[in-house]
Order: C-alpha cells, then structure tokens, then sequence
C-alpha cells in the first residue's frame, strides 16, 4: 500500500503483514515554504530548509535524500562550508546554528547556536578562509560571527540598514562582503 502524507513523503506499507515497517519512496519538504538551499562544495549534493522545521541533505546523482533531520523551527536560510562538513542554518526566530554533516554516517548533529535577532535570517554566508560567518536579517542588521572552534562568537555587527539584505556574498579575499 502507498501513502500519501502531508509533508509531501510517499511511503509504502505491505499491508499483507501485521506490523510491517514502512519504506520511505519519496522524501520532500511539505508545510510552509522552502526557502534555504546551498549546494555542496565539493560533492554532487545540496541542502535544502523549510518552514516545515526539516533539513535535507540531497545526492544529484542518487536523485535521494542522504539525511534529513527535523530542527524543530522554521528554516529560513541555509549555507554549506567551504570544507563540506558544516552548515550555517538560519531560523525564522533569529536563532543561527552550526550543523556538523556527515555523508558516511548520514548524520546532521547541532554543534552550537546563537540568537543575536528576533527576526528571520534571510541569510548566512561563510567566508572563503573559513573563519567567519555572516548573517543577515529581516530587521535590517547584518551580524558576523568567528566560527574558527565551531563555536559562533560575534565579532562585529551593522544595523539601521535602509532595508533587508536578502543575499551576501564575500570577496575572495574575506575582508568584504557586497
């Protein structure tokens, strides 16, 4: 037996046993809006956030879902790391997390978190030398963050932008963003 469930998940069951487990066919985010997606820097993979509260982490050439693990909050923005092992995870609430990701135990685990903002995070951004993280949000400030320990420690913020900055994007270098 298929099953259709809101969250845009197609399972089958075999309905000819008595506590059979069901088989995930087709995973995809469901409730709200899908708004976070960042490819992977290395690999033929990309990670998606939704307000349905779920991470995913998708192979192209599988054409499948690697993991995907329920952050318990709306995700509004989402970057992978140069290295392909973290992602910067921006919530609806203003919360920021950094996410260890690991292809060979398909595992997301929350390595540290941080609220700065009481506004979605529309955007993060990690710099080309690995040692900082940007964060924009819907309340027009822009905060950045030194994540060298995998811990996020601010270091510098701008706020009374005239509006929401929607993308950021850093120079080659890691002294500017634009």
């Amino acid at each position: 037996m298929l099953i259709g469930l809101k969250t845009a998940d197609i399972i089958e069951v075999d309905d000819k046993q008595s506590g059979s487990r069901s088989v995930l066919l087709v995973c995809g985010h469901g409730e709200g809006e899908l708004w976070a997606l960042s490819p992977h820097p290395i690999e033929s993979m990309f990670a998606t956030g939704s307000y349905d509260r779920n991470i995913a982490v998708w192979d192209m050439n599988n054409k499948g879902l690697v993991v995907r693990r329920d952050m318990g909050k709306a995700i509004r923005s989402i970057s992978f790391h140069a290295d392909g092992n973290l992602l910067a995870v921006g919530f609806q609430d203003g919360q920021i997390s950094l996410v260890g990701f690991s292809k060979e135990k398909k595992e997301l685990t929350e390595i540290d978190k941080t609220r700065e903002r009481n506004a979605a995070i529309v955007c993060v951004r990690f710099s080309p030398n690995k040692k900082l993280l940007v964060a924009s949000s819907n309340n027009c400030s822009i905060d950045f963050f030194n994540i060298q320990q995998n811990k996020l420690a601010r270091v510098g913020y701008v706020t009374h932008i005239d509006d929401a900055v929607l993308q950021i994007d850093w120079a080659t270098n890691s002294e500017y963003i634009r």
